[in-house]
């Protein structure tokens, strides 16, 4: 997990600091990096750490500040995706409970695990949220100067695919279940 942690705190302060445009090329070899560093290779690995892994790695999608916003394809998405239901069905058959039961604000008492799985569901909405956004063109909606800034940095514009929003589906109705 610390590499993964390196190259997200790299990506920031390249962006941050040099204006750093990520290329399609670069977004993919970060995305495969933290995700082969994050998840433990030396002992047999169920649901959570894959679960913990894809996450933080959604969450740097998401995030505008690395960079990985303006150049992720929907193909790495899906690989993320897919990776937080490989988790799920894993915790699943360890014996994990996954259907969240919601409960008035005032209990504020939630274990671990449930807040996981409110995480992963806040994760999964982010990246289809992040597809759609960018798939709809906001520079068109924008003052001049901040439109040619986003375009700039902005290196494609793919929306979410049909494998997409079958996976964020999956993953919503088994963990929220209806």
């Amino acid at each position: 997990m610390k590499d993964a942690k390196v190259i997200a705190t790299a990506l920031k302060e390249f962006k941050r600091n040099n204006r750093f445009v990520i290329q399609k090329v670069g977004a993919r070899a970060a995305i495969e990096g933290m995700m082969r560093s994050s998840v433990p290779n030396y002992k047999v690995v169920y649901g959570k750490p894959r679960l913990h892994a894809a996450i933080f790695v959604a969450d740097q999608i998401i995030d505008e500040k690395t960079g990985l916003f303006f150049a992720v394809e929907t193909e790495l998405v899906d690989q993320v995706l897919s990776e937080i239901q490989q988790a799920l069905t894993e915790m699943e058959e360890k014996g994990m409970q996954l259907k969240i039961e919601i409960k008035e604000k005032s209990s504020g008492e939630e274990d671990e695990d449930e807040r996981l799985l409110f995480k992963t569901l806040r994760v999964t909405e982010g990246l289809v949220k992040v597809l759609v956004r960018r798939s709809v063109r906001p520079e068109f909606n924008m003052k001049k100067r901040a439109a040619r800034k986003y375009l700039k940095r902005l290196q494609t514009v793919a929306g979410p695919e049909l494998s997409t929003l079958k996976l964020a589906t999956e993953i919503s109705l088994s963990i929220g279940g209806a």
